[in-house]
């Protein structure tokens, strides 16, 4: 890393958790000089560290460390005091950062096990040792006692990161969204309102006085229908708002007082958090067996080179174009297609370009043929084409024809072209009772005649006059 990168690193760093670190202890203080209720500053740190690689992290935290000191100065407290605070409020998202990174990198709480790991290690231990630290300090310099010093370092630290530090790393997966955007947009607008009822003064008497209490909840549905980086990015800002309204004394959960009305908010908004990590979790281990099990189903069914349809699916779509013959009448029809000289163009130019031409022949009959169609891949260089509902004979050899042009083209490859050519068989039914063995055979013995005739073709010779 060079030095205006890393300097930049640094400098971002603590302008981002000077600004946070600055507008939290002029909110929260309530008069204590050490120890806030609510420290996003501890979540932004350990999100960035965790979601960057680690030849940054001497950067960022070098800001941190500036940063902290500076916002320390203010309270205002000797600059000893604040360097030791500065190295406690550094070290304590390295040792989190560091204890939940160690088996490797952490792009979201993907299952159950990393949101306990996540949990111990980054909202338990990290700050557990910083809010140690720091008190010892604090109370050794005469600054503040140990308690309640310690167990609001610790509970303002750990909310911190529970609610602000998944946002920051975790990475987005449209496919893990369950609703559709529309609905995601009404449920992200309904907490929207459960937060808005949280800061409301409400003074009523009975279930009215319930109603901030339904964030939690409400994180559990958003959880469950939105991607995880939505859930995250809604718990921090739902949680943010709750903290910083209860904290300058507004809102239903100040009406406890101030302090312990923001206790109360907190035990509240870490149940919801915990229980919006998990859920999102299960979800992202549903859907990912889900992927798995497509994954696996696509595999079985379909040729791994071209991508075409394999054996397996061919039968299962031409069992349900017979059935079709019962309903609709009409025709079905079975191009058997076939690479002429394709073992040559292998030998003389190799797999790769074996392999290349096969994927070409593929994009090129999906190309001719309807969506409604199936091409498959059956051999190493043998095709078939299913047409279902077809008026008459007269289209199925139209078909034929057009597969046959498609196919009749050079392909390019390096600096040159490849020859490419191939024989087309045709049978039809309309019968629905007609064995499918029947049909591929019809195919495959009128592809070789076709075959046969342009060999017969190639290798005749015209004769002069007598």
């Amino acid at each position: 890393m060079n030095v205006r990168g890393w300097l930049r690193d640094a400098a971002l760093m603590a302008a981002a958790y000077g600004v946070v670190s600055f507008l939290v202890i002029e909110a929260v203080a309530f008069g204590y000089p050490t120890g806030s209720v609510f420290w996003p500053g501890a979540g932004l740190t350990l999100g960035v560290l965790v979601r960057l690689p680690r030849h940054r992290w001497p950067a960022l935290l070098s800001g941190v460390l500036v940063a902290e000191i500076l916002v320390d100065l203010t309270i205002p407290v000797s600059f000893g005091v604040a360097l030791i605070w500065a190295v406690a409020n550094t070290a304590e998202p390295l040792v989190g950062a560091f204890l939940l990174t160690r088996r490797g990198r952490v792009v979201g709480l993907s299952n159950v096990s990393l949101v306990m790991r996540f949990v111990l290690w980054a909202v338990v231990v990290g700050p557990f040792f910083g809010a140690t630290f720091g008190a010892t300090v604090a109370s050794a310099a005469g600054v503040s006692e140990f308690w309640p010093t310690w167990p609001r370092w610790w509970m303002g630290d750990a909310i911190g990161v529970l609610v602000v530090a998944p946002a920051l790393f975790t990475r987005y997966r449209p496919d893990l969204a369950h609703a559709q955007r529309l609905e995601q947009w009404m449920l992200l607008t309904a907490l929207a309102g459960v937060t808005l009822a949280a800061d409301l003064p409400w003074q009523s008497e009975g279930w009215v006085r319930g109603l901030p209490f339904l964030l939690a909840p409400a994180l559990v549905v958003v959880a469950m229908r939105v991607g995880p980086l939505t859930a995250a990015i809604a718990l921090a800002i739902s949680a943010t708002t709750v903290n910083a309204v209860t904290a300058l004394g507004f809102g239903s959960f100040a009406t406890l007082g101030t302090e312990d009305g923001l206790v109360v908010a907190q035990a509240c908004l870490a149940g919801g958090a915990f229980a919006l990590h998990t859920v999102s979790a299960l979800n992202h281990g549903l859907v990912s067996t889900q992927q798995v099990e497509e994954l696996l189903r696509e595999q079985a069914l379909h040729d791994s080179l071209t991508g075409l349809a394999n054996r397996r699916m061919l039968d299962e779509q031409l069992s349900t174009s017979l059935a079709g013959l019962r309903r609709s009448g009409g025709l079905l029809a079975v191009l058997m297609v076939d690479l002429d000289r394709f073992k040559q163009l292998n030998d003389r130019h190799g797999h790769v370009a074996g392999d290349a031409a096969l994927v070409e022949v593929a994009d090129r009959l999906r190309a001719v043929v309807r969506p409604t169609d199936t091409v498959a891949r059956v051999g190493g260089d043998e095709f078939i084409v299913v047409l279902p509902d077809l008026p008459d004979l007269g289209v199925a050899e139209h078909f034929r024809q057009r597969v046959s042009n498609a196919l009749s083209a050079p392909m390019r490859w390096m600096e040159g072209e490849l020859p490419l050519s191939a024989s087309v068989g045709l049978s039809s039914t309309a019968d629905p009772e007609s064995s499918l063995d029947a049909i591929l055979m019809s195919a495959d013995r009128s592809m070789y005649a076709v075959k046969s005739s342009t060999s017969d073709s190639a290798t005749a010779r015209p004769t002069g006059r007598g």
